[in-house]
């Protein structure tokens, strides 16, 4: 089930180029405790940071940082994007 939890579909700043591994495994296993936190009515700061290389041109993140807070709770996910 794809979720979009806020931000436009349409913007290219909200799309991080993502190989399929951390795609389809890492990213999605957040999203879905995230996904199973909201619909269960918590309310959630969820913040994403692509983290690149800067001795490189590529705009393919090496690491992508997803803090999640609950407002007394606060965790950082890193997902490898390699």
């Amino acid at each position: 089930m794809a979720r979009m939890f806020g931000g436009s579909n349409f913007k290219p700043e909200n799309f991080v180029a993502l190989y399929p591994w951390a795609n389809r495994a890492a990213m999605r296993q957040i999203e879905d405790m995230v996904a199973r936190r909201l619909d269960a009515g918590e309310r959630l700061y969820c913040y994403v940071r692509p983290e690149c290389n800067p001795e490189t041109t590529l705009a393919i993140p090496d690491l992508v940082n997803i803090y999640v807070f609950d407002g007394i709770k606060e965790r950082w996910y890193p997902v490898p994007n390699r």
